[in-house]
């Protein structure tokens, strides 16, 4: 009876925790989305390119400190000791220090020095702007993940509501005060929504970890496993990108438009894949730390299960009302030719989810040197079969070449794992 009472708490303190994760992810992605097109519509095309191009180099910082100090974070946390935890966790809250104090120093150099080599692009006005923003996002980003680590996802999601909901606010204020709006003054409401997140999570996070940590024993420990996620981490976030710039370049921009447009459209079933990313690595090294990894993989299985069957009815009810549902969205016929990629984005989804898994089974086993392997052999041949196929096939080259992308990185991980799985049983029948 008390055992079942346990189990039946368990469970609901676990469907609280992913609705507290799906609920931030909706905050993130939404006012990302909305705060996208105000910006967009306010600058002007100029600006806005202006924009584009600069909070680029904040992204690729942001995949950098995922793949260096958050992952590995997420997935080792959870596994330390109550005596070993604080000085662990403060050895990660000094890296990330040391982290975004270089990101600092690099974008605001960076953009003087690009100024001062091109000054068609006027960035020198915005690189402290630029770089205040910046740093304070990166650090925010920190602190949520900080607290997903340490089972705290309700002080994760004040965090977003602070930040994303501060920089909309400060947004819709700036373009209502006045007609139109500067891009430092964009950077500025930014930086300042965000340092008042941090002071939030701050203020919290100082109890629970100690200063400066062990940070040479945490960086050893770290070291095999971002190995094999700084590569992969970047190549991943950056192919799509580079396909679509192909894309763009041999099919000219109002295909390039349409295809975004589709991969807008299916957005919302991205917020429960993000979500999981946030919840899942943390539960997975949990269970693994408890239990073995047979009870790993049945956990992953059951997530798997789970999200392809959401996946199958959201999907199914777009493809069966697509054309309706692009007019809802963007009110313009152009549009409803892109209709038949809705099928392709959501072929691509589903092995995106597969490959997230796969990357949290091998991220909670610690084994991620096979990572940077599969980036970069999946992008050279994906990016060469878009550009052969693109005059011909057009839009769905596209999209083919996304999805050979991903089926080439899932075949190579999971035939990875059959090889180590193998190797190890016959060494097991040798001893």
């Amino acid at each position: 009876m008390i055992q079942a009472l346990s189990e039946k708490r368990q469970h609901m303190e676990n469907l609280l925790k992913l609705n507290i994760t799906l609920a931030d992810q909706a905050v993130v992605s939404g006012v990302n989305f909305l705060t996208g097109i105000l910006i967009a519509r306010f600058l002007g095309p100029e600006e806005f390119g202006r924009f584009t191009f600069v909070w680029m180099i904040v992204l690729l910082f942001y995949n950098l400190q995922y793949a260096l100090i958050v992952a590995p974070m997420m997935s080792i946390g959870p596994k330390q000791t109550q005596d070993q935890s604080s000085a662990y966790l403060g050895a990660n809250a000094t890296m990330e220090l040391m982290f975004i104090s270089i990101v600092f120093i690099v974008l605001l150099g960076g953009l003087w020095a690009v100024d001062s080599i091109s000054a068609q692009w006027e960035l020198r006005h915005i690189a402290f702007p630029l770089a205040f923003s910046g740093v304070v996002f990166l650090a925010a980003d920190f602190l949520r993940r900080f607290f997903y680590t340490i089972g705290k996802e309700n002080f994760a999601f004040i965090i977003d509501i602070i930040g994303f909901g501060g920089q909309l606010f400060g947004v819709v204020a700036l373009v209502v005060l006045q007609k139109g709006t500067m891009l430092e003054q964009v950077f500025y409401v930014t930086g300042i929504a965000f340092t008042l997140a941090l002071i939030f999570g701050i203020a919290r996070m100082i109890p629970v970890l100690s200063l400066p940590g062990r940070i040479r024993q945490v960086v050893n420990r770290h070291k095999s496993f971002v190995s094999g996620m700084v590569i992969f981490t970047l190549v991943q976030w950056a192919g799509p990108q580079f396909i679509m710039l192909i894309s763009g370049s041999v099919l000219g921009p109002a295909s390039l438009g349409g295809i975004r447009a589709i991969v807008n459209l299916l957005a919302p079933i991205n917020v429960l894949m993000l979500g999981l990313q946030n919840i899942l690595p943390v539960r997975a090294s949990r269970v693994l730390q408890e239990q073995d990894k047979n009870a790993l993989f049945r956990l992953l299985l059951k997530v798997f299960l789970l999200v392809l069957c959401l996946l199958m009815i959201l999907s199914g009810l777009l493809i069966f009302s697509k054309e309706q549902v692009i007019m809802m969205a963007y009110s313009n016929l152009d549009y409803l030719k892109y209709a038949h990629l809705i099928v392709w984005q959501v072929m691509y989804l589903f092995f995106d989810m597969l490959i997230i898994l796969v990357i949290i089974y091998l991220k909670t086993l610690e084994q991620t040197k096979r990572l940077s392997s599969a980036a970069l052999i999946a992008l050279p041949i994906s990016a060469a079969l878009a550009y052969v196929l693109l005059p011909s096939m057009r839009e769905t080259a596209t999209f083919l070449a996304l999805l050979v992308n991903q089926i080439l990185i899932l075949v190579w991980l999971l035939w990875g794992l059959s090889v180590h799985r193998y190797g190890r049983s016959q060494a097991q029948e040798a001893a």
